[in-house]
């Protein structure tokens, strides 16, 4: 009989709420509640679910009266709105929540910021908090507690700006108070974007310019473009103001693309009686013209070279220039197209003798065609012109180079064991060369440079066992180069490599400059072994013999027979935390090395370690100098709140000299991170670039800031 009771009135309170407007939002949920109909009040009981618009609240005691539209809590209660979560242990307001007042109450604002608060205070658009308690950090932190707060005397909410002015705080670490602030002001996480500092950072030490600080400051301009200006100022040997520098940077957003300019600008009075001053502008854009064409451009101009080049007293600006275009499905499906176009010059008559290359217009086509019998035909043409203010050695004063590259390949297979490749190739180049007025080592003139190679080769793969492949390698290359003259050009086939990864190439040589001479046999076994199923080892070895001695890539490499050094090549996967990289090169008669180079990289739960080594001996090459580096790149997790970083660079053809190294801790939460960093850097011209040794502090406070495409944010009390 009870139960027909509470659901009768239920059924006649949900009539009453029909005849006011507002009552068509509200749903009430309980079977504690008591409805004077006279009064026009609800009176909420034990367990009591109210439900309005996109908010709700749960409490055990209440009045909501249906005809003032008010609703007063004078006990706990929770109120939930679009993810933002009040508690509090008295409320009182309208039910639209124009306007407010509440007690003792945790806000959570958009599932991450903490407010806890004496008073609560709401006028339509504007929340006021009395004593409270402000972090976005977890309460039961690192130290037990949040990592960092503010308590605040008062903070001022806007809600249509999404913005929080907090008055007279202190700003706590770890629940201690270490620093006063009387005005903080900053933006929520749904507020547009809006200006301000970003974080800070600072140099303890800097031995050549001084400890200093970094401020950068944020300006929106328009909803698409973007100011950060970032000046660092220096203290330099007890006096401020000896060094300043500064960077500009403007991001301007296109409907296909976007554009970025950057300004930095120096001024230098650390020595007496001198000032050295100057500024850079950069200039760079990427556009999507359309699905299958895309551009990039940069411009770089310098105020004053001689701030970098000290053997040149005179002041003397700079510009450079770079244009470059991506065709794709130009003439053909899967087709390609670069078009670049670079540009450099001094902008002074008596420093304009760069040897450096001032004017690069190239263009790139590259294609390839599926004939029928699997004949797989690849093309590549380079035309480009390359024009400098003063020659120098082996490096002209104007150099115009066409090369085409044609590739024929037909694969072949041999009862299902037996792999033949078969290539035949044709490249052909043009130069036509201007020494300039400078004795270059290169004869002014025209050069056509013809080449062919025919390649055959067998390989096939022997399964030993079922974790033991073997697969022997053996290729005859064969070649033919005529040259109607000899300009002894070398400009784009200077690098030079002999290890495993290219002797099965026709052309061992980079560039079009320099194409092999002579033929040879390239032999090579590879064998590959399953140790387990996460572990895996592999050895290539291999070597080369040439038919003739006396050849251009044979000279070069200093090889003074016809069969090669020993190529090795090994890849272990130890594990998946363990890996092992390495290439070398072994004298053919002593084994010596000439060159080698290896990687070990480990990596599990807390530990990351990659150590870098690289070897070549004079003996290596005819131009080459002996040199040895180690690089070591080492971090370790401490605890879930900490890591440690080591870095370094050794030259150990040089007693091992440090080249540069550096330490850094970071101590992190879920709300700000505290980096120290220590480098040292050894390395010196004996001019411009001095040893060095700096000591960085970079500290960041997260505050729920940013933009989205709301424009206001949703708040319990919109």
């Amino acid at each position: 009989m009870t139960k027909k009771l509470i659901i009768i009135l239920i059924i006649l309170t949900s009539y009453s709420f029909a005849d006011e407007k507002i009552d068509k939002d509200i749903y009430i949920n309980s079977e504690n509640i008591f409805y004077n109909k006279k009064l026009s009040l609800i009176e909420l009981g034990k367990d009591s679910y109210v439900n309005y618009q996109s908010g709700s609240i749960n409490t055990d005691s209440g009045v909501i009266n249906t005809e003032k539209k008010t609703i007063l809590i004078n006990d706990e209660f929770y109120l939930n709105y679009y993810g933002d979560i009040m508690k509090g242990y008295y409320l009182e307001g309208d039910l639209n929540f124009s306007s407010g007042f509440a007690k003792d109450v945790n806000y959570i604002y958009q599932k991450n910021l903490k407010i806890k608060s004496k008073q609560l205070i709401k006028n339509k658009k504007m929340i006021t908090f009395k004593d409270n308690f402000v972090t976005p950090c977890d309460l039961k932190g690192i130290f037990n507690c949040p990592t960092w707060s503010l308590k605040v005397k008062k903070t001022k909410y806007d809600i249509e700006d999404d913005y929080f002015e907090h008055f007279s705080s202190y700003l706590q670490i770890a629940d201690r108070k270490v620093l006063f602030i009387p005005y903080l002001a900053h933006y929520g996480s749904q507020a547009p974007r809006k200006k301000g500092l970003l974080e800070p950072s600072f140099q303890i030490t800097n031995i050549n310019f001084g400890r200093n600080i970094t401020t950068p400051y944020y300006i929106p301009i328009k909803e698409n473009t973007d100011l950060k200006i970032t000046p660092t100022f220096y203290y330099y040997k007890q006096s401020a103001f000896k060094y300043f520098k500064n960077e500009i940077e403007l991001n301007h957003l296109l409907s296909e693309g976007n554009i970025q300019t950057k300004i930095n600008n120096f001024y230098d009075r650390r020595n007496e009686g001198v000032v050295n001053k100057g500024y850079t502008l950069t200039s760079n854009g990427n556009l999507n013209i359309n699905k299958n064409t895309k551009a990039n451009m940069d411009i770089t101009y310098t105020s004053n070279v001689s701030n970098y080049k000290y053997d040149n007293d005179e002041k003397a600006s700079s510009i450079y220039s770079n244009i470059n275009l991506n065709n794709y499905n130009l003439f053909k499906k899967n087709d390609l197209l670069i078009s670049n176009l670079s540009a450099s010059s001094t902008l002074n008559s008596n420093t304009s003798d760069s040897s450096s290359p001032y004017q690069i217009p190239s263009f790139k086509y590259f294609n390839y065609f599926n004939f029928k019998n699997n004949i797989i035909l690849n093309n590549e043409l380079n035309i480009d012109f390359i024009s400098r203010n003063i020659s120098k050695d082996y490096l002209p004063n104007r150099i115009f180079r066409t090369s085409l590259l044609n590739k024929f390949q037909k694969n072949f297979f041999i009862n299902k064991n037996y792999r033949l490749i078969n290539k035949l190739v044709f490249h052909n180049s043009s130069l036509l060369v201007d020494e300039g007025n400078y004795n270059t080592n290169i004869v002014s003139g025209n050069e056509n440079n013809f080449s062919t190679f025919i390649s055959s080769e067998l390989n096939k793969i022997i399964n030993i066992s079922e974790k033991n492949k073997l697969k022997p390698r053996i290729k005859l290359i064969l070649s033919n180069k005529s040259k109607d003259n000899s300009l002894n050009v070398n400009d784009n086939s200077q690098s030079l490599s002999f290890d495993y990864n290219n002797i099965f190439e026709e052309n061992r040589y980079f560039g079009s400059d320099n194409k092999e001479d002579g033929s040879r046999i390239a032999m090579g076994i590879e064998q590959n072994y399953k140790i387990s199923k996460v572990s895996k080892f592999k050895l290539n070895y291999g070597r080369t013999y040439d038919f003739q001695k006396d050849v251009n890539f044979v000279n070069d490499i200093k090889q003074t027979s016809n069969l090669s050094d020993h190529l090795i090549k090994i890849a272990y996967d130890i594990n998946p935390e363990n890996s092992i990289n390495y290439n070398s090169r072994l004298d053919k008669d002593d084994y010596n090395l000439k060159e080698d180079s290896i990687r070990y990289q480990y990596s599990d739960l807390k530990n990351t370690f990659t150590l870098d080594k690289n070897l070549t001996n004079k003996e290596a090459f005819k131009s080459s100098l002996s040199d040895h580096f180690l690089e070591m790149k080492y971090s370790r997790k401490l605890t879930n709140n900490s890591t440690l970083s080591y870095n370094n660079e050794i030259d150990l053809e040089n007693s091992f000299q440090f080249y540069k190294q550096s330490y850094q801790i970071d101590f992190f939460d879920d709300c700000s991170i505290l980096s120290l960093v220590y480098t040292k850097n050894d390395y010196t011209d004996g001019t411009q670039l001095m040893p060095n040794s700096e000591i960085s502090v970079f500290y960041s406070l997260k505050f729920d800031s940013g933009f989205t495409d709301s424009k206001y944010a949703n708040s319990i009390f919109e």
